[in-house]
């Protein structure tokens, strides 16, 4: 396999998964940029698998020594996913490779553990809204996660066809584009009071980001709940069976990279877009290959030109699944 780059950091895999409980049960993501603050960085963007690494100051030692990503699709042909592996004291960048079956990938990230601890990423929601975890009665997303689709659960991931079929246990809709679908349904089935509250902090809108589609919400381009239905049942719950650890959900990442094997994380392609000033405009777009070249080779912190030259070739041969981007920052 093809090596891309070699990265002579430590690097930490950066998650957006928040929501606005008090209790930390669901940390903001504000209080995940504010550790970013105090971090040098260094950065990969991935057209199929969004990576974004940073250099921790003090965590150079204890930490994971293999890093997968998955851009996660509710049709298997659609999933890609990148590993980077610490190597003779560098990271090294392989190219990003077709997912295969939920199974195979999980085999592979748990293999990865005889040379230390993996940390693993995925681009679908891990959490639930606050509201909607306070009206259903759930204290704990990483208690309540086993639960689901039995018992009380036992319809969770069936997704509603009608507004009558929703209900707290059953919080996806709609199942199909029928007339009459609309999010306001949506809301005042769950007993919302605006759609907002179906947004977990991380997804609202921001002065540079439009806000994400909700989590149950399952209709139109952006609709991420099908994904994370899938993503749930079929990564989440056998990686857990099998020892794996959620961050934030079971402590924090230094702490998570001393005790478990493998750790599962969601990651924000959106929000790492924007951390590395590689965001697309309303005019441009992230699958339109030559809008993706000009990023990678404009931007101010790619390196060498022949580095620039590479990376500007990588996306236009594979203008579906490759664009990978490296920069690099003094160290602080």
């Amino acid at each position: 396999m093809a090596r891309v780059g070699m990265l002579r950091h430590t690097i930490v895999l950066v998650s957006g998964c928040g929501a606005e409980i008090s209790d930390c049960l669901f940390p903001s993501v504000t209080e995940v940029l504010a550790e970013l603050k105090q971090q040098a960085a260094v950065e990969l963007v991935n057209r199929s698998a969004i990576l974004c690494l940073y250099h921790a100051k003090g965590l150079s030692s204890g930490m994971f020594e293999t890093l997968v990503h998955a851009d996660w699709s509710m049709s298997p042909k659609k999933r890609w996913a990148a590993r980077a592996r610490r190597v003779a004291g560098n990271w090294q960048v392989e190219d990003p490779y077709p997912v295969g079956s939920c199974a195979a990938l999980l085999d592979h990230c748990f293999g990865a553990i005889a040379d230390g601890p993996v940390l693993v990423g995925f681009d679908f929601p891990i959490g639930v809204p606050a509201a909607f975890a306070a009206n259903a009665g759930i204290t704990s997303f990483r208690d309540a996660l086993p639960l689901l689709g039995e018992g009380r659960w036992k319809d969770f991931f069936h997704v509603a066809e009608t507004p009558g079929d929703i209900s707290l246990e059953r919080p996806f809709y709609p199942r199909s584009s029928a007339k009459g679908a609309t999010r306001a349904a949506l809301v005042a089935a769950l007993g919302m009071s605006r759609y907002e509250e179906l947004l977990r902090m991380c997804e609202r809108r921001t002065s540079v980001r439009r806000e994400a589609c909700s989590l149950f919400w399952t209709l139109g381009g952006n609709q991420v709940g099908r994904a994370a239905i899938s993503g749930w049942r079929e990564i989440v719950a056998p990686a857990l069976l099998r020892g794996a650890r959620i961050w934030p959900f079971d402590g924090n990442l230094a702490d998570l990279a001393k005790t478990a094997a493998v750790v599962i994380a969601e990651t924000y392609p959106a929000e790492a877009y924007r951390m590395i000033d590689a965001g697309f405009a309303a005019t441009e777009s992230k699958r339109r290959v030559e809008d993706r070249r000009r990023k990678s080779t404009a931007h101010p912190g790619l390196g060498s030109a022949t580095r620039r030259e590479a990376i500007s070739q990588c996306s236009c041969q594979h203008p579906r699944r490759i664009w990978i981007q490296v920069q690099r920052r003094r160290q602080v």
